[in-house]
């Protein structure tokens, strides 16, 4: 009984008036791509709707309905109609019938199209793909028309058309992913598919018919990446599928056709910055930005890190929603920040910065000694995980003289604070002092030196 009345509703829908507006957008030569060209094209939408009602439409309907039927009266009756060991009917490369009882269809890979009716009311299909390296670029007038058992569709890669009603009353198809090489999507190609629930509609389309996703109760994520101005001032793409949710970008047709027809508008992720709060204090820190709304939907984030000095990719943190990076380098250096951003349907974007990272060293002091003895010297961190602290003493008239210049040193010293103070009893002459930080593993966190005279 649900078959039947889908099958009614589906009739009733192939009115005279609807087919003339089909043919108005699927016939419409110039689509141009966002931005502004698509503003001149929407202005001009009202005058291209009322060619609806010219006589010469209506010629144009009655041609298009007679060349339909002569192409599925040649393709059934061609001499040359073969039938292959798997059941397929082909007509040269055309695949226009199929009489196996497979439950789970591969479409071989010399398949150039999928004719009209081809699979029609085929109640045994659950699953369709397509060999690799397939030469299918369109799939013809009801070619999967109500397959009730179709739950799983596998497009190929050089698709260009999905035809009229190609997969209408497909009652358990539940997500189809079109391939971006597919440009236009033909009138009721998808509709009274009530299992579906997302669709993606790539870069590549630029025009999708009348009622293509009409009878959908089911949809709720209509995900468009394409640009182009699809629906133009159209009212029934989405006729009776109330619960459909419009993903695109910030200022495009798509949110222009959500908004106007008064459907919820999410926008897709589109780009990622990075800004950089702190990398000092043994800490790389900061967070990812991305375009206006589009954290709305989840978003996954993954943080490397890549030591210039050493080659390496590090990575800070592996997918999950935290936007923010929190790494501690374990020597200072110039490193590259790298986070990638995905979104619900697995596209990324991502952003790279450079951060040059030296300061872990807080202040370094070097003075005379109040209690008369010497110069005293100290180090200060930001904070102390575990560092050694280190102050090196060269002799500038030692080096000068080629002689081993370093005439004192304190070892890598820790200590519980985050300072170390020492002091020494210099002769007259000219110094460096180098002040040094390693980490718990012992390598090279920051350094610092400082040259003074001691005149006395």
């Amino acid at each position: 009984m649900r078959k039947k009345m889908r099958k009614n509703n589906y009739e009733k829908g192939k009115e005279n008036i609807m087919k003339k507006i089909a043919a108005l957008l699927c016939t419409a030569v110039v689509f141009t791509a966002f931005p502004a060209e698509v503003m001149a094209a929407e202005d001009s939408t009202t005058n291209e709707a009322s060619v609806i009602e010219e006589e010469t439409t209506q010629n144009t309907d009655i041609a298009e309905e007679n060349t339909t039927e002569m192409e599925v009266i040649s393709e059934e009756k061609a001499a040359d109609i073969v039938v292959d060991e798997a059941g397929f009917k082909w007509n040269g490369t055309v695949i226009v019938g199929y009489q196996g009882d497979a439950f789970d269809i591969v479409i071989p890979a010399k398949a150039t199209a999928i004719g009209d009716n081809a699979f029609k009311n085929n109640d045994n299909i659950t699953s369709v793909r397509f060999e690799q390296g397939s030469k299918v670029q369109s799939l013809r007038y009801q070619a999967f028309y109500d397959c009730d058992s179709l739950n799983s569709v596998e497009l190929p890669t050089g698709l260009i058309t999905i035809g009229q009603s190609a997969f209408a009353s497909c009652g358990e198809l539940t997500s189809v992913v079109i391939p971006d090489t597919v440009t236009v999507l033909g009138t009721g190609a998808f509709e009274y598919c009530t299992s579906l629930k997302e669709i993606t509609i790539p870069k590549s389309v630029t025009c999708i018919g009348a009622f293509c996703f009409r009878g959908n109760p089911s949809l709720t994520t209509f995900r468009c990446e394409s640009t182009y101005n699809l629906f133009l001032n159209y009212d029934y793409a989405f006729y009776d599928s109330n619960a459909v949710t419009i993903y695109g970008y910030v200022g495009s047709p798509a949110e222009k056709f959500a908004k106007s027809h008064k459907l919820p508008f999410v926008p897709l992720l589109d780009s990622v910055g990075i800004y950089i709060w702190q990398y000092e204090n043994g800490l790389i820190e900061g967070g990812a930005v991305v375009n206006e709304g589009a954290n709305a939907a989840p978003l996954l984030y993954r943080w490397l890190v890549y030591d210039v000095k050493n080659g390496q990719w590090i990575q800070a943190s592996d997918w999950s929603s935290d936007y923010g990076i929190h790494y501690r380098p374990t020597t200072s250096g110039d490193y590259l920040v790298y986070c990638e951003v995905k979104d619900g349907a697995g596209k990324t974007f991502n952003a790279t910065v450079g951060v040059n990272y030296r300061h872990a060293i807080k202040a370094i002091c070097q003075m005379p000694d109040p209690n008369g003895n010497g110069y005293l010297i100290g180090i200060q961190s930001f904070n102390n995980p575990g560092y050694y602290y280190e102050m090196q003493i060269l002799d500038c008239n030692l080096y000068m003289q080629g002689k081993d210049a370093w005439i004192y040193s304190t070892g890598k010293c820790g200590t519980q604070d985050t300072t170390l103070w020492t002091t020494w009893k210099p002769v007259p002459g000219y110094y460096w002092t180098l002040f040094n930080l390693y980490d718990a593993s012992g390598n090279l966190v920051d350094q610092q030196c400082y040259g003074f005279t001691n005149a006395e």
